[in-house]
């Protein structure tokens, strides 16, 4: 029995020269462990660890006889680099005309036609250039269709005001003869 007793002893004192002591998450020592047990223990490169015979705790990865237990470190790439989005493609100068303001056609209206729509459409005619200038085409467009849109409303109310003007005149000739 005697014999077993210092084999065992000298087991556990084999064990405590070759096995390593770590520091876990919470920095408390635990071990000792073979250093194959170690990445069981949830060692990872950077734990601290140590042994008989080490002067201070190193890192796992600094130590030669550790270096085979753990998988080789593997960089993942770089994520892809993704261009910006590209803004929307507004239309320049020069790839597009700039569109008629139809001034004189909104005078004319006016003068001749309708003066409320008339009016109106003087008003989108003069919005036109202005939004050219800072280079709203869109909202330029939008102009021109607004004041072409009131010069047909415009003629058309004075045409009908001409034909009902007619009419009248033409009944109330024929009733006073």
């Amino acid at each position: 029995m005697g014999l077993e007793k210092i084999k065992l002893q000298l087991q556990i004192l084999i064990n405590y020269i070759m096995d390593y002591f770590y520091l876990d998450k919470n920095g408390q020592q635990q071990g000792p462990v073979s250093a194959n047990e170690l990445p069981k223990c949830g060692i990872t490169r950077n734990s601290k660890v140590w042994k008989q015979g080490m002067s201070d705790w190193q890192t796992a990865d600094s130590i030669s006889e550790l270096s085979g237990i753990f998988p080789p470190s593997v960089t993942p790439p770089p994520p892809p680099v993704v261009p910006p989005p590209m803004p929307p493609k507004i239309p320049s100068p020069a790839s597009t005309q700039r569109p008629d303001n139809l001034l004189v056609w909104s005078i004319l209206a006016t003068v001749f036609c309708c003066i409320p729509s008339g009016i109106y459409a003087i008003m989108e005619s003069n919005k036109v250039n202005k939004f050219w200038d800072v280079g709203d085409y869109t909202g330029a467009e939008k102009a021109a269709n607004n004041a072409k849109t009131a010069c047909f409303v415009s003629l058309g109310l004075g045409i009908l005001t001409f034909i009902i003007a007619f009419v009248s005149g033409f009944i109330g000739a024929l009733f006073n003869s």
